[in-house]
């Protein structure tokens, strides 16, 4: 870690806690980017601000890495697609449960032909209602879980639905299902409660013509069934210790390999480009119901 750009003093001194007194502090992004030195950059912002600063590194020829969600304005999205067209450095976004070993073994697993043809994916994440959360949150969130839909139902979407079960004071969506149908016969849902009363989980359920999966993706432990098979058990935990969420490590790690080769990023601007259509979509939705 060479640099970290940050507008407040509080954030800098923060900064210098965690990496160290040596390491060089920017009051603004810009300049940290035009140093010649830095060679690959993690953009932690507000999403309205990432975009923004994302096409400024790409366009200084650096790696990379930002954290989602991207602002929906589709202008200044179809310009960071154009620029990174041109670059021939790492991109990398940190959708990093897409990089769980679970997920790899479920891919296996969905991909054989006993499984048949994916009809339903339903993801359920609760977390608890101790802490605090900010309006638009199931936008905030939706790029990680979404993706996840994506990696096992590679399709466009017919319609996006919204269905909130509980609304705070201020508006906000505390609860609810996202139900994304698609023109083929598959259908997705995530299921979020961010008002919960247990501890923070994760779980994957997907249903295919002749199979079903389930596994719990904070720990890695899963199951599968083929037709009337009787339910195989497993796990594929990831790395440990966590890094802030289950994932990371291994996003970490793709995000240098690609750097240094042969790994390739599988979550670059194109997964994104998959995925922005229906969290933008979700933006609008999330926005009426708050207004309404």
């Amino acid at each position: 870690m060479k640099a970290v750009a940050a507008r407040t003093e509080t954030t800098q001194a923060k900064a210098r806690d965690i990496f160290g007194s040596e390491v060089k502090m920017y009051s603004h992004y810009t300049d940290l980017l035009s140093k010649s030195d830095v060679k690959a950059v993690m953009i932690c912002l507000p999403h309205d601000l990432t975009l923004k600063a994302s096409i400024v590194a790409v366009k200084a020829k650096k790696h990379v890495w930002i954290e989602p969600p991207f602002d929906v304005g589709n202008e200044g999205f179809d310009r960071l697609v154009q620029e990174t067209a041109l670059n021939d450095k790492v991109f990398h976004h940190n959708l990093e449960l897409h990089y769980l070993p679970v997920i790899d073994r479920l891919l296996k697993v969905t991909s054989n032909k006993r499984f048949g043809k994916i009809k339903l994916v339903k993801m359920s994440l609760n977390l608890p209602a101790t802490r605090q959360y900010p309006k638009g949150y199931v936008f905030e969130m939706g790029s990680w879980y979404i993706d996840l839909i994506e990696v096992f139902i590679n399709a466009k979407p017919e319609n996006i639905q919204l269905i909130p079960e509980c609304i705070a004071k201020d508006a906000s969506v505390r609860k609810g299902i996202v139900v994304i149908n698609y023109h083929s016969t598959s259908k997705a849902e995530w299921y979020f409660n961010f008002n919960s009363n247990i501890n923070q989980s994760l779980y994957l359920e997907i249903v295919g013509s002749r199979g079903e999966a389930f596994a719990n993706l904070t720990d890695g432990v899963y199951r599968y069934r083929y037709e009337y098979d009787h339910w195989e058990n497993d796990i594929a935990d990831c790395s440990r210790p966590v890094y802030g969420f289950v994932g990371m490590r291994e996003s970490l790690d793709m995000f240098v390999s690609s750097i240094l080769g042969p790994g390739i990023s599988c979550t670059g601007i194109d997964t994104y480009k998959n995925i922005q259509y229906i969290l933008s979509e979700l933006y609008q939705l999330e926005r009426e119901l708050m207004r309404s």
